[in-house]
């Protein structure tokens, strides 16, 4: 539990997943990017994702600001116990604990696949300064999710969406999860 807020863990979505992944009705034509992340071309949906992956759980924000690249909050927590052998030694951590959170970018590419883009993002938390770096997001119209990690050396995950909550029907629990994630990432920055 995170300022008595409880992560959702069941995949109880009535929202079409093309809906919520379908790129938005402004597109755009971009080409290049230095990092090798995919173009930018349309506008990412406003909406709240929980991801599974690897023993983590992040809470991915995409906010409601205008443009093509929307602002996402990104905040991680661990699934289950562990120590964690890091690089200013070993951590324990609970159960449900942020792990690290950190600001991105959400956008459409040309196949409509939805990106959160955190590529050097500043992160918070506390694996933040013991080796972990952000982790970006590539959610598929299947609602399958991979990461990639700004360290190169670090192989990627695969992950899937347990839950996607939309503005509109869900507003307040969307409003609920933005408020905490953009707590936790500022209050801590």
């Amino acid at each position: 539990m995170v300022l008595g807020c409880v992560i959702p863990t069941h995949a109880a979505d009535d929202v079409g997943v093309a809906a919520i992944l379908g790129p938005g009705p402004d597109a755009v034509t971009v080409t290049g990017r230095e990092d090798g992340t995919a173009q930018p071309h349309s506008t990412a949906k406003p909406g709240a994702y929980i991801i599974k992956w690897d023993k983590y759980r992040t809470l991915v924000v995409v906010d409601t600001s205008a443009g093509l690249l929307r602002p996402a909050w990104i905040v991680t927590f661990a699934t289950a116990p562990d120590e964690i052998e890091t690089l200013k030694g070993k951590i324990t951590i609970a159960k449900d604990q942020v792990v690290v959170a950190y600001r991105g970018q959400a956008y459409h590419d040309h196949e409509g696949v939805l990106h959160i883009d955190a590529h050097r993002a500043m992160i918070i938390g506390v694996l933040s300064d013991g080796g972990w770096s952000p982790d970006s997001f590539d959610i598929g119209t299947d609602m399958m999710v991979t990461t990639h990690d700004d360290e190169t050396t670090h192989a990627g995950n695969n992950g899937e969406i347990e839950k996607a909550i939309m503005p509109g029907e869900q507003s307040e629990e969307y409003q609920r999860l933005l408020l905490m994630a953009q707590s936790i990432i500022e209050g801590n920055s």
